[in-house]
């Protein structure tokens, strides 16, 4: 690569050698960051020096010797071929010198390290060396050369100046030079020439691009070049040979690869000691790095370190007090031992301790040290942990926790640790957190751990099926679980209403502490809070629905939302709002948490909101919803085939396959185990509904009316026998008209209506709607179509569609039986509408058979000009219907109404309503009301 904006430079190192081949030996300083071009125009002038017939002499400097007496002086003759006999002289004067040097012990520039007889023989051969021919002493990273060699360079330097001798020195800039006095010696020598580069400008950059790729290319990366090289000739160089190679593979942007990380660190290992130290220790650093960390690092004043980050700076490694580039900070991290990384890390956690530092800053560096040998490592930890939970770093939280662990100083702290972890762990590995509850099942038993979070760790054998486990704990509970205080009275009221929710038969082994508390009537906010949110879904299961229940669960869900510990109340209060028929709220308030939870990578809590997000989807009747939602949550599952959770998602996936008509899936979800213990928690209840109702679709009517009653039983014996979490009954009733039952069909059907109005009062609500629907199937058929239009319009209002589809199609069958043919028709193609959207395929087979698709109507317009819902919507138009009349009878809104008739107009070019009539005559259409 052609060296750019470095002419000048240039042309002083000729002066300089061109005065010594004169007879005015001359010495020449080059000083500037590493990788800025130094070694380069050396190299320059050695050509033309070579050239002129100039005789050469070389040497660099290298931080591995150092230490390495006369180093720089033996490389220097070894660089030529001596004269005859000259050989042995100064082979016997730098082992004599080498020798008195390391006698004298550690360099010190104060201190003479070679006698004065030696130097003067040294400096003798060189001078010699210069009798036939002007001679060129080149020393490059003279920041590197070793004490011995310094002083019997500096003893030639205070000769040349009748000489025809030139000595040039490259070293890199630093806060101080790396030989003080030397420096200062040589510096103030009158034939000394100090020549400093400095970083290459953009304009520099662009002109070294533009020679080796295309113009408008060289435009496009410039800035790029330039900033991630920070001017710097050796990472341009590098960064342009890794452009090249990432070219030929396809990629058009700059890539940081191989050759720009092994020039970075040529740079650092060529820079000086102190530059070094500092790059690692900003490395190390991070985003916390400043001047005043890095001196304290360092050991070094304010100002040294200023200026040592600004050599750095210069040298196109940082851009104020970061690195220009995320890669220099992995190529420098990765470039320090295991244990130099370890020790700088606990220095740094020291540092910002001390300075206040944020406890997840602090933390960082505890983990990467594995550090906990301080006395504040244990606070730090468990403050960062919960920090970083606050703001989604999952990850880190686990850190803290896990070395938290092994800094607590009793086996209950331990205790307690090791239950936020496994917390922390479910928001991104359900499967890992289920396994670390289990295991906390010893310290359980062993009394360690909080009311709270003993329940927490039963709830989890449960969850898991070892019902015989969490029964025995529940029953070590019992003769323990006494409330010294209110919050502990509340946090047990609390337990004991989230377990009764989930898994209502063992209320019996539930300790009465946990019910009742002559303290809870002076619970503080804080328990009340927690006891408010867990009782919200017991209140509806066990009380009914009304208002207040519904306001109390919205309050739950806008107070927690999405907290850890708090994770079972959310979902449990939008649970409440589902069984309460307010399925508005509840897919609001759901839709908001899985996104957050997306947004927040926690998997744990996206499979929880994904089983609810689920059940909202088959009660709004969006059948391929159900079935994403339920796969969604059975893939990220921690119980599989041993668990109960995994129960609730099996329903509705078994649910949605066979109301998709997907009789296969569905026989496989049924193949799938279920525990033994599924049918003593909540979630059985849904699974034996979704199995009855399959077994109604295969024929097998005893099957039905079996798990539909067990599930009645389980419901009544519970004492939650409420419809809106599942009506059984209206199952139980269709399965016993199929059997010839009658009576007891309508007897089943008449509780349930008995039972919604006390439960569910007179709201309009799903649970009406389908009771309702069985209503009717089990009376007349000249009472049906007024029941099944009251259950449509409520199963409208509610938003279930499948439900609406499935009243609309037994409303076209009355309709059919009463003789009225246009309205069974066009009840029939309402259906198949909506049966199509939910993706009933069952439905919409048996509705094809009753709609026929080239009514009469359709004599007066093309086929196929007019879709099937813009054909509805003209025939009411033309029979006079307002836009509003036709939304309700076609339960459609009325911006789809008038989307649809601006589309007939312009489709049967006409102008207004009136002209329709015309096209759809009074006698053809087709009239449900």
């Amino acid at each position: 690569m052609v060296v750019v904006e470095r002419d000048e430079n240039l042309l002083l190192l000729r002066k300089c050698l061109a005065d010594g081949i004169q007879g005015k030996g001359g010495v020449a300083l080059l000083s500037g960051p590493v990788g800025s071009g130094k070694t380069e125009l050396l190299r320059q002038i050695t050509d033309h020096a070579t050239a002129a017939d100039v005789l050469v002499l070389a040497a660099r400097g290298s931080r591995t010797e150092h230490d390495t007496p006369l180093g720089i002086l033996r490389q220097l003759f070894h660089s030529t071929s001596l004269p005859p006999g000259r050989t042995e002289i100064v082979e016997q004067l730098l082992h004599s010198g080498a020798r008195t040097a390391m006698a004298r012990g550690p360099e010190q520039e104060t201190i003479e390290q070679v006698d004065a007889q030696i130097t003067h023989g040294l400096c003798a051969e060189i001078f010699e060396l210069a009798g036939d021919c002007p001679l060129l002493i080149v020393v490059d990273d003279a920041h590197h050369a070793d004490i011995s060699s310094i002083q019997c360079l500096l003893r030639l330097i205070h000769q040349l100046r009748s000489s025809r001798v030139t000595v040039m020195f490259a070293e890199c800039e630093g806060p101080q030079p790396v030989h003080p006095l030397f420096h200062a010696e040589l510096l103030r020598q009158p034939h000394c020439r100090r020549i400093q580069l400095v970083p290459l400008s953009q304009r520099a950059v662009f002109q070294i691009l533009e020679q080796q790729m295309d113009a408008p290319t060289a435009r496009r990366l410039v800035k790029a070049c330039h900033q991630i090289s920070g001017g710097n000739p050796l990472l341009l160089r590098a960064l342009l040979e890794d452009y090249q190679m990432s070219a030929m593979a396809g990629a058009a942007e700059l890539v940081v690869g191989t050759n720009f990380k092994q020039a970075l660190l040529a740079c650092l290992h060529r820079s000086t000691p102190t530059a070094l130290e500092a790059a690692r220790g900003i490395a190390v650093l991070g985003e916390s790095s400043t001047a005043t960390l890095i001196g304290q690092l360092l050991n070094a004043p304010i100002e040294s370190a200023v200026q040592t980050m600004l050599s750095l700076d210069m040298a196109g490694l940082l851009q104020g007090e970061r690195f220009r580039h995320p890669a220099i900070r992995s190529v420098v991290l990765d470039d320090m031992s295991p244990q130099a990384l370890a020790d700088t890390h606990r220095r740094a956690a020291r540092l910002l301790y001390h300075g206040e530092a944020q406890a997840t800053v602090i933390a960082k560096h505890l983990i990467a040290a594995e550090h906990i040998q301080v006395p504040w490592a244990l606070t730090v930890l468990l403050d960062a942990a919960k920090d970083a939970s606050a703001n989604d770093q999952s990850e880190l939280a686990i850190e803290c926790l896990e070395l938290a662990s092994q800094a607590a100083t009793d086996e209950q702290q331990r205790a307690a640790i090791l239950v936020l972890l496994a917390r922390a762990t479910s928001r991104i590995s359900p499967v890992s957190a289920a396994r670390q509850f289990l295991d906390l099942a010893d310290i359980q038993r062993a009394g360690r751990l909080e009311i709270r979070d003993a329940a927490l760790i039963i709830s989890h054998q449960l969850w898991f099926g070892r019902f015989d486990e969490g029964v025995s704990a529940l029953e070590q509970l019992k003769e323990s679980a006494v409330p010294s205080d209110a919050g502990t009275a509340a946090e047990l009221r609390a337990a004991r209403a989230r377990l009764a929710s989930w898994f209502p038969p063992l209320q019996v082994h539930i300790p009465e502490t946990m019910t009742t508390s002559p303290l809870a009537d002076t619970t503080p906010a804080t328990g009340d809070k927690l006891l408010r949110a867990a009782t919200v879904l017991r209140s509806v299961l066990t009380q009914g629905v009304d208002e207040a229940i519904i306001a109390e669960a919205e309050h739950v869900l806008k107070e927690f939302q999405a907290e850890d510990e708090c994770i079972e109340d959310t979902v449990s209060a939008l649970i409440a709002l589902i069984y309460s028929d307010r399925m508005d709220l509840a897919v609001q308030w759901c839709n908001r948490l899985l996104k957050e939870a997306s947004a927040r990578r926690s998997s744990g809590w996206q499979t929880m909101f994904a089983i609810v997000r689920a059940e909202i989807a088959i009660r709004q009747g969006d059948l391929p919803a159900a079935e994403k939602h339920s796969r969604s949550a059975l893939a990220n599952m921690p119980w599989r085939s041993t668990g109960v959770a995994n129960v609730g998602p099996l329903s509705s996936l078994l649910w949605a396959t066979t109301a998709m008509g997907k009789y296969k899936e569905a026989a496989s979800v049924l193949n799938q185990p279920v525990p033994d213990g599924a049918f003593q928690s909540r979630f059985g209840l849904h699974y034996l509904h979704a199995r009855g109702h399959y077994h109604l679709t295969q024929n097998r009517f005893d099957a039905a009316l079996e798990d539909f009653t067990v599930c009645g039983d389980l419901m009544t014996d519970w004492g939650m026998d409420l419809p809106s979490l599942i009506p059984w009954r209206t199952g139980a009733a269709l399965a016993c008209l199929h059997l010839g039952q009658t009576y007891q069909a309508r007897e089943l059907v008449n509780d349930q209506l008995r039972l919604v109005l006390v439960r569910l009062g007179t709201v309009r609500s799903r649970a009406h709607g389908i009771t309702l629907r069985a209503l009717a199937a089990v009376s007349e058929t000249g009472k049906r179509p007024p029941l099944l239009k009251q259950a449509a319009s409520e199963f409208q209002e509610c938003g279930d569609r499948l439900e609406l589809a499935h009243t609309l199609a037994d409303l076209s069958r009355a309709h059919r039986e009463l003789g009225e043919t246009s309205q069974a028709q066009m009840a029939a193609r309402q259906a198949q509408h909506l049966a199509v959207e939910c993706r009933a395929e069952p439905l919409v087979m048996e509705l094809s058979n009753h709609v026929n698709a080239k009514a009469e109507v359709a004599v007066h317009v093309e086929d196929g000009t007019l879709t099937d819902g813009e054909r509805r919507v003209a025939e009411l138009a033309a029979s006079g219907h307002t836009n509003r009349q036709i939304a309700d009878k076609l339960y459609i809104t009325v911006s789809t109404v008038e989307q649809h008739l601006t589309k007939v107009y312009r489709k049967l070019n006409v102008t207004h309503r009136a002209a329709l009539s015309t096209r759809f005559p009074r006698d053809g259409i087709a009239d449900s009301a």
